[in-house]
């Protein structure tokens, strides 16, 4: 039996609250439910650097030429990286199709 006090109140924190539900929502891999809280209150479900987030959000969002387009002045071209990245996001992009 649950021990119930009616005259307490349990406040948490709207933050708290978010974070909670987008963890959930990134276990269970719920990522348009993810994204669109992200959305609407304006949490991130991680923490990343600006441009990170940035790309992040295209990806999530299928901005798949602007999340392209993002990343050209980032990378340097001479790096396996570049390829790599542009692999990557080909990939997703195929398979969300």
């Amino acid at each position: 039996s649950l021990a119930v006090w009616p005259h307490m109140e349990l406040q948490v924190h709207r933050d708290v609250l978010i974070r909670a539900n987008l963890r959930s929502f990134l276990e269970m891999r719920c990522y348009r439910a993810l994204r669109a809280l992200e959305l609407d209150a304006g949490v991130c479900a991680e923490d990343l650097p600006e441009d990170a987030h940035f790309l992040r959000g295209l990806v999530l969002d299928g901005e798949w030429d602007d999340a392209e387009q993002f990343l050209e002045p980032l990378i340097d071209k001479k790096n396996d990286a570049h390829l790599k990245l542009r692999r990557m996001l080909c990939k997703q992009r195929l398979l969300e199709l």
